[in-house]
C-alpha cells in the first residue's frame, strides 16, 4: 500500500493540505483550535514531507529519504527550530527491513523497532515505546501517562496504553497488519487489537480486547443512542 493510499488520496497527487476543525454544538460555530497539515509525495506515491501547524503556533516538521529501490533510508523530525532527530533503517540481503534506530541530537542511539520473518516470509515487528520526558507536573486528577496514545498501524485510530513498553505487530500474507499487541516491561500482554479485512485488503473492522472482552464495553452499554462528535476535514491538493 502506497503512502498516498494510507492518506486516502488517489491519483498523481504532489501536495495535500488538510485542515481539521471541530464544530461547537453549543455555540453553533467552529472552534478556533484548527490544525493544518501540509504533506508532499513523490510521483511513485511515497511520503516526502509533512508540516503540522498546531493551534499554539508551533510547527512539527518531518522528512523522509529513500534509496533507488524505493526503500526508506532515513526520516528526520523536529519542532520549530529545535534540534533535529533522525531514524535510520537497516535492511537484510533480501531487502527486508530488519531494524530502525533513533539518533537524537546528542548522538544517543536506541532501537525503535526490530523485524523478524517466519519461513513463509510473514513479518512480525516489535516497536519499543519509550515514554517521553515531560517538564510539567501532573495535576491532581490528570493521569499523565494515560494521555499518551499510540497509532494502530493500518488504521486511523490510536489506543491509550499506559504502562506499555512494546507493541508487537503481526502481518498477514499480504504484509498488512493483522494483530497489534501491547506488552508491559515484563512482556505480559494486557491489550490487543484484531484487524479484519476483505479479500482486497480493505480494512473492515478493528476489535480491541483486554482478556476476552472489550475494555470499552461498559462505556458502550451506557452511551446514549446516537451520541457523536461533529468533525470537519477539508483537503486541498495539487497533482504531478
Amino acid at each position: 500500500m502506497s503512502d498516498l493510499a494510507k492518506w486516502k488520496v488517489h491519483g498523481p497527487v504532489k501536495t495535500l493540505k488538510s485542515e481539521f476543525a471541530t464544530w461547537d454544538q453549543e455555540r453553533q460555530d467552529w472552534r478556533p483550535d484548527r490544525r493544518i497539515t501540509v504533506a508532499s509525495f513523490e510521483p511513485a506515491g511515497s511520503i516526502l514531507s509533512t508540516d503540522h501547524h498546531n493551534p499554539d503556533g508551533t510547527i512539527a516538521h518531518s522528512r523522509w529519504f529513500y534509496d533507488d529501490a524505493g526503500r526508506m533510508l532515513e526520516s528526520n523530525s523536529w519542532m520549530n527550530d529545535q534540534p533535529m532527530e533522525r531514524i535510520v533503517y537497516v535492511y537484510n540481503e533480501n531487502g527486508s527491513l530488519m531494524r530502525a534506530t533513533h539518533l537524537d541530537s546528542n548522538g544517543t542511539r536506541r532501537d525503535t523497532e526490530v523485524c523478524s520473518y517466519d519461513p513463509d516470509g510473514k513479518k512480525t515487528k516489535v516497536q519499543f515505546l519509550y515514554q517521553p520526558e515531560v517538564d510539567w507536573e501532573c495535576i491532581a486528577g490528570n493521569a499523565c501517562a494515560a494521555s499518551i496514545n499510540y497509532a494502530i498501524e493500518g488504521t486511523d485510530i490510536a489506543f491509550g496504553a499506559p504502562g506499555a513498553t512494546t507493541t508487537t505487530i503481526t502481518y498477514d500474507e499480504r504484509s498488512l497488519p493483522a494483530k497489534v499487541s501491547f506488552h508491559d516491561a515484563h512482556r505480559q500482554l494486557f491489550t490487543y487489537a484484531i484487524l479484519t479485512r476483505d479479500r482486497a485488503g480493505r480494512l473492515l473492522s478493528v476489535e480491541r480486547y483486554q482478556g476476552e472482552t472489550s475494555p470499552f464495553q461498559g462505556y458502550l452499554d451506557k452511551a446514549p443512542a446516537g451520541a457523536t462528535s461533529a468533525i470537519s476535514c477539508r483537503a486541498q491538493g495539487s497533482s504531478w
